[in-house]
């Protein structure tokens, strides 16, 4: 495996920017064990491993060992090697993790003949993804929808990758925003402001404690689990039946009243 000079490496444009703190990390691993998967590159352009190459530049190197893949010119194919390689082995927040099923998945169904062709394929795609990953068809889909809906708002550059800072819940807030709102001529303020409010509340802190929406929302989970409860605990006692009822028939007043305000 040849040691190649770090400067002579051409670095297209990446599908992932640099984490610093992913850096970090990988610098503090190489300095303790070395390189254990090299970077590969693929007629002097890399392929994947950008965070270790910095991670190396960090470190005062100024050659690294790479991975030759020789000269493969399917564009196709070299993209879905850097979209596997961050998506199966890489820590990724929600956003970078819904771009890349999404880039999967079109990479996946790309040159489908026709709009069934492709809705089959698709529901391939998914199926394999979600085996790979460990999760369901759904969580994938779910994924997908949310990054195509915040791509829609067409966001600037700078906000787009600002949103690889949130968490889950804060990501998913933001998609619903730009869901909610994708009609409106203003959605791309509308959205810009929900992220920098996301982006303003502490991490780890409990989003619905910031929130009147998710604090609502939580709300309601809540009161309908236990009017599911209530409905399948009936008993033969009149009076706590009656009590049983008085939630249910509470609940149903809470939840038509939100629901119509």
């Amino acid at each position: 495996m040849p040691m190649i000079n770090i400067d002579d490496i051409i670095i297209p444009k990446r599908i992932r920017s640099l984490n610093g703190t992913r850096v970090e990390e990988l610098a503090k691993s190489i300095s303790e064990v070395g390189l254990i998967n090299p970077p590969v590159i693929n007629n002097g352009k890399l392929v994947a491993g950008y965070h270790r190459i910095a991670a190396y530049q960090q470190l005062g190197y100024t050659q690294i060992k790479c991975s030759e893949m020789g000269d493969v010119n399917n564009l196709s194919s070299l993209a879905l090697l850097e979209i596997d390689e961050n998506l199966f082995r890489n820590e990724l927040s929600a956003a970078e993790k819904a771009e890349h099923l999404t880039l999967r998945v079109k990479h996946l169904t790309a040159g489908a003949p026709n709009k069934t062709a492709e809705r089959r394929a698709t529901i391939a795609a998914v199926k394999e993804l979600s085996n790979q990953l460990g999760s369901s068809p759904r969580s994938v889909r779910d994924s997908i929808r949310k990054h195509t809906a915040i791509e829609a708002v067409e966001l600037p550059e700078e906000q787009k990758q600002k949103l690889s800072k949130l968490s889950t819940a804060q990501y998913n807030r933001v998609a619903h925003i730009a869901k909610k709102n994708i009609d409106l001529p203003d959605v791309q303020n509308t959205v810009h402001q929900e992220l920098k409010k996301q982006l303003s509340i502490p991490v780890g802190s409990d989003l619905a404690a910031h929130d009147a929406e998710a604090k609502l929302k939580r709300t309601r989970r809540r009161l309908q689990d236990a009017r599911s409860i209530a409905r399948t605990n009936k008993s033969n006692d009149e009076n706590e039946n009656k009590l049983l009822q008085d939630v249910i028939d509470a609940v149903t007043a809470w939840v038509e009243y939100h629901d119509n305000k």
